[in-house]
């Protein structure tokens, strides 16, 4: 993981979140929990900003607006949380407290606010 081209605090966040991840059935995740193929928002509750992101993986990434890779920080710091709850993720600025406000599924179409 040493050659990840991510902020060390980031790093670990990920080696934890690997560490105590439980694979589950895409069929079995509640639709307001963060996976590949979210639309989600977000408040930057450091910034007081706010902003949309849509997680893709590489073969689906086209550049469209708000897209971001799954391995990109961001996402890879919103992966798995749910609706409601805050994230920490260090940001070129630095270490930003992010909340994520709502879900949508994009396969399903449905949205979580």
């Amino acid at each position: 993981m040493e050659d990840l081209h991510m902020p060390v605090y980031n790093r670990k966040k990920l080696q934890w979140k690997l560490k105590t991840a439980r694979i589950v059935d895409k069929e079995w995740l509640p639709l307001n929990v963060v996976t590949t193929n979210s639309n989600v928002l977000v408040l930057n509750t450091t910034k007081n900003q706010t902003f949309t992101v849509h997680i893709v993986s590489p073969e689906d990434y086209d550049g469209s607006s708000h897209q971001i890779l799954v391995s990109d920080p961001l996402a890879v710091a919103l992966l798995g949380y749910s609706r409601g709850e805050d994230v920490e993720c260090e940001l070129p600025s630095g270490i930003n407290r992010l909340k994520v406000l709502s879900v949508c599924q994009l396969s399903t179409g449905e949205v979580l606010v």
